[in-house]
């Protein structure tokens, strides 16, 4: 329910860019307004998490990726008998 506080996820800079915006937009019409304040945070907080999720997924793909080489190149180590007998010894 914290969506729906006006200042929700807002930077400071950008609760200042909306205070001198003229009153561009805004509806007399009481439910106009709060379904544009509403979409606004919803807009905001679906950014916001992205923001978070794409670097989190990124780093995933990156750790996955180096896993399965180091999964191959042990596989590849392990499977040669003679280097392997080589390094135990």
């Amino acid at each position: 329910m914290r969506y729906l506080h006006n200042d929700f996820g807002l930077t400071e800079k950008e609760k200042e860019k909306d205070k001198k915006k003229p009153n561009e937009g805004k509806s007399k019409d009481p439910l106009i307004y709060e379904l544009r304040k509403r979409i606004d945070s919803y807009h905001r907080l679906v950014v916001r998490n992205l923001r978070d999720l794409v670097p989190k997924q990124i780093f995933n793909f990156l750790i996955i990726k180096c896993l399965k080489e180091l999964e191959f190149e042990a596989f590849q180590f392990t499977s040669d008998v003679n280097k392997l007998k080589d390094l135990l010894n």
